[in-house]
């Protein structure tokens, strides 16, 4: 009896994490709320817009190190 109950509990959890899964599809999130997903976008690319050139200097210094020198040297 208890590990029937188990089983039909596990059971659901399967079910509803299937069920949570489907409503956070890319798809049907689009579809939804497609005005959301433009302005999403919009967002995502003027902030790599902005800040792209800043996070790739903190990465990479090397480039900055070296067009450093190459100013000096001119």
């Amino acid at each position: 009896m208890e590990r029937n109950k188990k089983e039909l509990t596990i059971e659901e959890a399967k079910a509803n994490f299937r069920s949570a899964m489907m409503e956070m599809d890319p798809v049907s999130v689009i579809r939804k709320r497609p005005i959301h997903v433009l302005g999403a976008a919009v967002l995502a690319g003027l902030t790599v817009g902005i800040a792209g050139k800043k996070i790739s200097r903190a990465l990479l210094p090397g480039s900055g190190l070296v067009l450093g020198l190459i100013k000096k040297l001119i």
